[in-house]
């Protein structure tokens, strides 16, 4: 039979087991939580695959690889979509669509060898653990006999410390089959024990040793109630609670004593291995509300309507700065954990995704205005060797205007092109500045020279013939033609006087009216084309919407004919508005005839 004492040893190494049991669950379920893999690219799943299986055990890894294996093919699913999404946007048919991640081989290779070492380290776990089992089975059966051996005390002793010795070697058994064990072995012990009725000195010097060995197991448990990494100090624990169990029984009344305090150590630690991790949920719960509210921020952002380079630069620094503050925020809980991950990484594809197709279409315009100032750069080549000044010079001035209206191109090719309208732009305008300030000292000299013909004109007298009359004329006409330009502020005034005195002396002219009039007109036309082409162009518009006008009211007056032609007393009518007729026809002829000298303005008959 069993006394008390030995009773209560028996039900404290029960007892205790089932803590190390409970608390070996724990530990388990922390190491689990305490892996961080959310958030890990596809490449950095894998390395960390690889380091697990080359630095870890397969005990210690099995629940990450498990993780890591769901989160693989989350984001491998992701990516298979994004992927789908750009083909089919890009105008591909979604049953065309083929995809292969060249990782998830790798992963596969990965994962196959990850399978055969748990498959082996199962296997071998389940031959060791039904290895371990006989050991036990047959250390207690050594046990058992030892209460009927008939060898002496000193001996039986002897090899009932060997049978301990071998126990605390044995490995573990399968978990179903521990407790029993463990309740058969101590009950041996137990009656072992009494059996034998162990010589008092020799059963207290085995007592004291024990109560040593669990007060310095003690000292480790309090010393562990300092330690800063809480998970550690826990893991640590479970090690000593393991050691706990391997020593025997300590005396009667100091039992409690050292069980409380080696609990009490226990109690502690386990209540800041809990207090952690209640702490972590709540920072969790933290962090989710944290995320939530730069998932917002993403999505105003997402929202605005954003139409130039500035504003999209400034948009993109703000979520570059929301990414830095999500990388800084921990997790969230582990069932939101997942969804607003993937509500956050949605909204920066969309927002990336804009930005884009938004430098894409102004990549594609800069290509065209490229292509726009690249053909201004060319005409601006042909133009530069121009001498017609004024005409050239508006051409110019319009294609320095087209160049400011058409808008960026990109920049490596923004300062070659302007460094080559310019060179062209330059190359015109240095030559005309070069012109006109050698024509300076020239176009004084012109207004002396026109003011003596002027003089010379105004002293035309009339003479008897008058073939030498005209001759003198057109002589001093074609001395006035061959002067070159005056300054601005002389031309007008010169060219008036020009005109009274040519009118005054063609007068003296006995030649016939039309005659005279054609010699006037290509004398005024030839001192417009001293004046610029310009000039003659707007002459010759003027009479070409002169002589519109004449055509519309002459086709009138021929109709307004056929309707009086069958009216009474209509003779006056008639003759009035022939008449008119016959004027209009003058005026066109007139005019064809001074479009004529227009259009032979470079002929020698001019």
């Amino acid at each position: 039979m069993l006394d008390s004492a030995k009773k209560d040893e028996l039900i404290e190494s029960v007892s205790r087991d089932d803590v190390i049991l409970s608390n070996d669950e724990s530990l388990k379920s922390s190491l689990d939580n305490s892996v961080n893999i959310a958030g890990l690219s596809l490449d950095e799943l894998i390395v960390l695959f690889e380091k697990s299986l080359k630095t870890s055990s397969i005990q210690e890894i099995k629940s990450i690889i498990e993780d890591i294996k769901i989160e693989f093919y989350k984001k491998l699913k992701h990516e298979y979509e994004h992927k789908k999404q750009v083909f089919i946007q890009s105008g591909g048919d979604e049953h065309d669509f083929t995809y292969t991640e060249p990782l998830e081989s790798t992963f596969k290779e990965l994962y196959a060898r990850y399978k055969e070492k748990r498959d082996q380290l199962r296997k071998q776990t389940e031959a060791e653990h039904v290895r371990n089992l006989d050991v036990r089975k047959e250390l207690v059966s050594e046990l058992e006999m030892l209460i009927n051996t008939e060898e002496s005390l000193q001996h039986t002793f002897k090899t009932f410390r060997s049978i301990q010795e071998r126990w605390k070697l044995a490995g573990p058994v399968q978990a179903s089959e521990r407790k029993a064990m463990w309740e058969s072995y101590h009950l041996q012990l137990a009656r072992f024990y009494d059996y034998i009725k162990i010589n008092k000195e020799l059963r207290d010097l085995d007592l004291r040793k024990n109560f040593e060995a669990k007060t310095e197991l003690c000292e480790k448990a309090e010393a562990l109630i300092l330690e800063s990494h809480v998970v550690n100090a826990f893991a640590k624990l479970q090690k000593l609670h393991e050691q706990w169990r391997e020593i025997g029984p300590v005396q009667h009344e100091l039992k409690d004593d050292i069980w409380h305090r080696f609990k009490s150590a226990t109690s502690i630690i386990n209540k800041k291995h809990q207090d952690y991790f209640q702490s972590l949920k709540e920072q969790e719960k933290i962090n989710l509300t944290l995320k939530t509210e730069l998932c917002e921020q993403l999505e105003s952002i997402v929202q605005r309507e954003i139409t130039t380079i500035k504003t999209w630069k400034k948009a993109s620094k703000e979520v570059i700065d929301i990414q830095k503050k999500w990388k800084e925020i921990g997790y969230a809980p582990q069932k939101q954990n997942t969804l607003i991950f993937e509500r956050f990484s949605s909204l920066c594809d969309v927002f990336f995704t804009k930005k884009r197709d938004f430098f894409q279409l102004i990549y594609e315009q800069e290509k065209h205005n490229k292509q726009l100032k690249t053909e201004l750069c060319e005409q601006a080549e042909l133009m530069s060797t121009r001498t017609d000044w004024k005409e050239a010079t508006v051409d110019f001035i319009a294609l320095q205007k087209q160049w400011k209206e058409i808008g960026a191109v990109p920049l490596r090719d923004s300062n070659k092109l302007w460094n080559k309208f310019r060179k062209a732009c330059d190359t015109f305008f240095t030559a005309k500045s070069a012109y006109f300030d050698a024509q300076k000292g020239i176009s004084v000299e012109n207004v002396e020279k026109k003011k003596d013909i002027l003089v010379s004109l105004e002293n035309i007298q009339q003479e008897n013939s008058q073939e030498e009359l005209l001759e003198k004329i057109q002589a001093l006409q074609q001395k006035w033609f061959e002067i070159g330009s005056v300054p601005q502020k002389y031309s007008e005034k010169l060219n008036t006087q020009y005109q009274k005195l040519i009118q005054e002396k063609y007068v003296l002219l006995q030649i016939p009216e039309e005659k005279k009039q054609k010699l006037l007109y290509k004398s005024k036309i030839k001192n417009l084309k001293t004046q610029g082409s310009n000039k003659i162009e707007a002459e010759e518009k003027k009479l070409l919407a002169k002589r519109k006008t004449i055509e519309g009211e002459l086709i009138t007056l021929e109709n307004n004919i056929g309707f009086f032609a069958h009216s009474k007393n209509a003779e006056k009518v008639l003759a009035s508005m022939n008449a008119k007729i016959q004027k209009s026809k003058n005026e066109i002829e007139r005019i064809n005839n001074q479009l004529k000298i227009i259009q032979n303005l470079d002929t020698k008959n001019l």
